[in-house]
């Protein structure tokens, strides 16, 4: 995700790794009055040790880890300063896809972006700011 930032003229100012707690990514647009702060959410657990470590999370779990990001974009939102975009990055899959589409409309009323990552060379942004 950072990378692909970066090829589009961001530069990122922070990451989290999955051991960390706060903004996942934040970056901003050189030329451009623009920041952006994205909550990543992944298909698997990163957690080595753990026993969901590298398995596709269920349909529940996808639901919850969908609250959770939501939740943590609310937060965001409350924050935001002008020039700033907030966005969920999700895996790219149909569970995700059918979670989010529940949430769509409201995520669009509250101006927050979503990108899709396909592989780890692959993202589509719903955004052209993206």
């Amino acid at each position: 995700m950072c990378r692909y930032l970066g090829r589009r003229g961001w530069k990122v100012l922070s990451s989290c790794t999955t051991r960390q707690r706060g903004i996942d990514i934040v970056a901003e647009h050189r030329g451009k009055k623009l920041r952006i702060e994205i909550e990543a959410k992944g298909a698997t657990s990163s957690v080595e040790g753990s026993p969901k470590f590298e398995k596709t999370w269920k349909s529940s779990g996808t639901s919850h880890r969908v609250s959770d990001a939501l939740y943590a974009a609310a937060k965001l939102i409350r924050t935001r300063k002008r020039g700033t975009i907030v966005a969920l990055a999700f895996p790219d899959s149909p569970v995700y896809r059918e979670y989010v589409a529940e949430i769509e409309f409201a995520l669009k009323k509250l101006k927050v972006e979503l990108i899709w990552v396909r592989s780890r060379r692959s993202i589509h942004a719903t955004s052209e700011l993206i």
